[in-house]
């Protein structure tokens, strides 16, 4: 099956969803979304409308990486190891695709 969507919502989002079955969200990767605002976009969109998760980035970019500028670095993340900010990082995804049903994360990693 091909689903067709974008990287946030280039539109209102009741009419993305009239046009698209799928959307990457992006904010996730800078930001964790408040739970009241998933839990809206979950309720707003189709039953069957597809939510992409992009995991936060402290899971696979360490605190030297340029997206870490606008914020508070943590001492150690990144490059998907087996450390207990990385867990925290990945529970905080799962948490988030749980709120949205979301099947499928997407982990961006950093230029190597």
């Amino acid at each position: 099956m091909i689903k067709i969507g974008c990287c946030g919502f280039s539109m209102s989002r009741e009419r993305y969803y009239k046009n698209f079955d799928t959307i990457e969200i992006q904010r996730t990767f800078y930001k964790m979304p408040k739970e009241e605002t998933l839990e809206r976009w979950r309720e707003e969109a189709p039953k069957d409308f597809e939510f992409v998760v992009k995991a936060y980035k402290a899971l696979t970019h360490p605190p030297q990486s340029p997206t870490w500028r606008k914020e508070n670095k943590p001492k150690e993340c990144g490059y998907l190891k087996p450390i207990k900010e990385n867990f925290d990082a990945w529970e905080k995804t799962k948490k988030i695709c749980k709120i949205l049903r979301s099947e499928t994360v997407l982990i961006q990693c950093p230029p190597s």
